[in-house]
C-alpha cells in the first residue's frame, strides 16, 4: 500500500544500523546481498524483507552520497541501479529532489540508462512519488523538461516523463490513493511487515 512505506520507514529512521562510516565497499555489498534476498523485482515491495535493503534504507542519506556513482557505474547491474533508487525513497523531498537533478545531468552525459530514469521519475504508487507529486515545483520541471529533451525516441521514458509533467499521473496518484483510503487504513499490515523488519534488523 502507498502508506506502508512511510510508515515503516519513519519508524526505521529511528534505528541505529551502523551505515554512517560505511565505505563505498559496504554499500556495494549490500545492494548486491539485497538482490540475492529478492532475487528478481518482480515484486519490488520484496525488498522490505530484505535486512541489506532494510539497512540501505533506513539511513538514505548515506546512499544518496554514493547513487550517482552507482547509477552511473558500469560495473554495477540494471536490477542494482534499480534497488540503489528504491532505496532512496525514504529521503526528505529536498534531497531527493537534488538527486533527481543530478541524475538528469547524468542521464543527459549518457551516463544513466532510460529505466533508471524512469524509475526515478516514477518507481511506483505503493513507493514515494516525490516527483510526480512535485510536478510544478520549479526544479523538477526543469529537470523533466531535460528529460523530454534528452530521451531517445518517442516511447517509454519520453512517454512517461511527459505524463508526469502534464500532471496526469499526479491525478492519477490521487486517485490510487483515494481509493486505498476507502478500503481502509492497512495497519496490521504495516504492523506486521514494521515487526518483521525489526527482528531482522536485530539479528547479530
Amino acid at each position: 500500500m502507498y502508506t506502508r512505506i512511510y510508515f515503516v520507514a519513519a519508524v526505521l529512521a529511528i534505528v541505529p544500523l551502523g551505515l554512517s562510516a560505511a565505505n563505498d565497499r559496504t554499500v556495494t555489498m549490500l545492494i548486491a546481498k539485497a538482490e540475492g534476498d529478492v532475487g528478481d523485482l518482480t515484486s519490488p515491495l520484496s525488498l522490505w524483507r530484505s535486512r541489506s535493503f532494510v539497512e540501505v534504507a533506513a539511513q538514505s542519506g548515506v546512499l544518496q552520497q554514493q547513487a550517482l556513482a552507482l547509477i552511473s557505474s558500469q560495473d554495477v547491474s540494471l536490477q542494482q541501479k534499480l534497488i540503489v533508487v528504491y532505496g532512496l525513497q525514504t529521503l526528505p523531498k529536498a534531497d531527493y529532489v537534488k538527486f533527481f537533478r543530478d541524475a538528469v545531468r547524468a542521464y543527459r552525459d549518457g551516463k544513466c540508462p532510460d529505466e533508471v530514469m524512469a524509475q526515478i521519475i516514477d518507481p511506483g504508487f505503493e513507493w514515494g512519488q516525490t516527483v510526480v507529486a512535485n510536478y510544478k515545483s520549479r526544479l523538477v520541471a526543469q529537470g523533466l523538461r531535460d528529460v523530454i529533451a534528452s530521451a531517445k525516441g518517442n516511447g517509454g521514458l519520453k512517454e512517461l516523463t511527459e505524463s508526469v509533467q502534464s500532471g496526469k499521473r499526479y491525478q492519477r496518484l490521487l486517485v490510487y490513493m483515494a481509493d486505498e483510503s476507502s478500503r481502509g487504513a492497512d495497519d496490521d499490515d504495516a504492523l506486521k511487515l514494521w515487526t518483521e523488519v525489526r527482528e531482522g534488523t536485530n539479528k547479530p
